[in-house]
C-alpha cells in the first residue's frame, strides 16, 4: 500500500531544478555510465540523498510538499541525518 502513495516520488525529485541528488557511477561488462539517485525506498521507509547540506535542506522542501500534497506524515523522532565522507589517508 505504501508504494502507491510513492509511485511518483522520484518523479517528483527529477522535475525539481534545485535537487540535485547523487551521482553513481554504474559499470556493467557493456556499460559505464551515471546513475542519479534522490532517494531509495525500502518497506516503508525513505532515504533521501544529497551531497551537500544545501542540496540537502533543498530535498526535505521538496519531501515535505510532496508528504502535504499527499496528506502523508513523516515521524520526525525517527528521522535521522547520516553524514558519509571519503577518508583519505596522509
Amino acid at each position: 500500500m505504501f508504494s502507491l502513495f510513492l509511485n511518483d516520488l522520484h518523479q517528483c525529485f527529477e522535475n525539481s531544478t534545485n535537487i540535485n541528488g547523487i551521482q553513481l557511477n554504474t559499470f556493467n561488462e557493456n556499460a559505464l555510465g551515471l546513475l542519479k539517485r534522490f532517494i531509495i525506498l525500502y518497506a516503508d521507509d525513505t532515504a533521501v540523498l544529497a551531497e551537500s547540506e544545501g542540496d540537502l535542506k533543498n530535498a526535505l522542501i521538496q519531501y515535505e510538499n510532496y508528504c502535504n500534497a499527499w496528506k502523508l506524515t513523516v515521524n520526525v523522532d525517527k528521522s535521522k541525518i547520516i553524514v558519509f565522507f571519503k577518508r583519505t589517508t596522509d
